[in-house]
């Protein structure tokens, strides 16, 4: 719903009751010039043409939009970087619990190494069989998160709906199909990262040792 109202000068005027009285005057610089290009410019005429002295500071006031957006900007982009560090710690201590949780596996499952390795398998193969445990594991989890997300933002918008709560700032929470997907194969890329150096390590092991280690 538009908040905003559009019409002409003479109309609104009359509507007040604010006579040949200008409270606020918008500028929008030309092509190839900033705010700070015109903003001192703007002051001289005033001042010059309302006999205002050059020294006063009050009597018109000038605000640059453009600064405060830049601001704004500035400030949105720092949560925003604030966030996205969150998420890769998040993302690195997934990887890292994911990768201890695999070296406990490899090591429980060591005499089988050794069993397939003195069988004939070949080291991919053993490496194909753990990494995808991890990606199993990575893609499960992150699934059930994702769904986690979704049903705590869809109670969120019931609760905000059935009480009538309008927030011009947060309309209708939701998650966006692609962001998500996204999300989840950067966990699936990060499941098989996770698995990869147990792995490996699991695929050097001698078939010797490891039956020893029984």
């Amino acid at each position: 719903m538009s908040e905003r109202l559009y019409m002409p000068l003479s109309t609104f005027q009359k509507t007040f009751g604010i006579g040949e009285n200008i409270s606020i005057i918008a500028v929008t610089p030309a092509a190839g010039y900033t705010g700070d290009d015109i903003t001192e410019a703007l002051d001289t005429l005033l001042k010059q043409r309302h006999n205002v002295a050059p020294s006063d500071r009050k009597a018109i006031f000038i605000f640059d939009l453009a600064k405060q957006s830049a601001q704004i900007n500035a400030t949105l982009n720092a949560i925003n970087f604030f966030i996205w560090f969150v998420g890769l710690g998040t993302l690195m201590a997934g990887i890292v619990g994911i990768s201890n949780i695999m070296i406990i596996t490899v090591k429980e499952r060591t005499v089988e190494i050794g069993i397939r390795k003195a069988l004939g398998a070949p080291p991919w193969n053993i490496i194909r069989t753990i990494i995808l445990e991890a990606v199993i594991v990575t893609a499960f989890a992150g699934y059930a998160g994702l769904v986690l997300a979704v049903g705590l933002l869809e109670l969120v918008n019931f609760t905000l709906t059935s009480m009538n709560i309008e927030l011009n700032f947060f309309t209708r929470p939701e998650v966006d199909f692609s962001a998500a997907m996204t999300a989840l194969s950067i966990l699936v890329g990060c499941g098989v990262l996770a698995g990869f150096f147990p792995a490996w390590h699991a695929a050097r092991v001698s078939p010797i040792e490891a039956m020893r280690a029984q």
